[in-house]
């Protein structure tokens, strides 16, 4: 997926919410990922509309790297 950087999946502790949180280079590129792949995948597969946020990421702190990007 161009401009993905990283994906984290999540489960809530009862197991009945699941999803991502996606790490793009770009808004743009998010969303043109997700309304064109994502959305369609999660309603054709479990047969619900998907809620998808998007949030800025301003800073990023990676421990395993010891890196800190803004």
């Amino acid at each position: 997926m161009p401009g993905l950087l990283r994906k984290y999946f999540i489960v809530s502790a009862d197991g009945a919410t699941g999803g991502g949180v996606y790490l793009w280079t770009s808004g743009q590129r998010a969303r043109d990922f997700s309304e064109a792949t994502i959305r369609p995948m999660i309603k054709e597969r479990f047969h619900v509309e998907p809620s998808i946020t998007y949030f800025e990421t301003p800073v990023i702190v990676d421990n395993i790297a010891s890196q800190i990007l803004s």
